[in-house]
């Protein structure tokens, strides 16, 4: 098999498993490990999830040498705006705390800081008017 043949993350813990989308981007079959966020990157009916113990992994293996992980498309655009329609939601409750603390004047931009994060702003007008949020501490990083 070659190396492209099937994309395989044997991880304990990712965040967003950004490998997982990029490889479903590009069409190839995703072996993966249960970690948290996993069951989530992928969609329904592609790829495989295993339990995180050495011989899952190999029967996961074995799987992809015999081609038996389902594929299909994968629509980046929709996946992303399910993402972002997610993130906005979660904004909500925060929105009406950052009007009564900051005031409607200073509602425009978010802004993010924390440790190893670069201070930016981001204009979320066009996706989410109103939701707006200024987060402060050291897990606010957005990247």
């Amino acid at each position: 098999m070659a190396a492209a043949d099937c994309m395989v993350v044997s991880s304990d813990y990712e965040g967003q498993p950004m490998v997982i989308l990029e490889s479903l981007i590009l069409g190839l079959p995703v072996l993966t490990t249960a970690f948290g966020s996993a069951k989530s990157a992928l969609p329904d009916g592609m790829g495989l999830i295993v339990e995180q113990d050495d011989e899952a992994l190999a029967e996961g293996m074995r799987k992809a040498i015999r081609k038996e992980i389902p594929t299909g498309f994968f629509d980046a655009d929709a996946y992303n705006r399910r993402a972002m329609e997610e993130f906005t939601g979660l904004l909500g409750p925060w929105t009406e705390l950052s009007r009564r603390t900051l005031g409607p004047a200073n509602m425009d931009t978010v802004t993010t800081r924390g440790p190893g994060c670069a201070d930016f702003p981001m204009d979320t007008a066009k996706s989410a008017p109103g939701r707006i949020l200024y987060l402060d501490h050291p897990g606010a990083c957005m990247t």
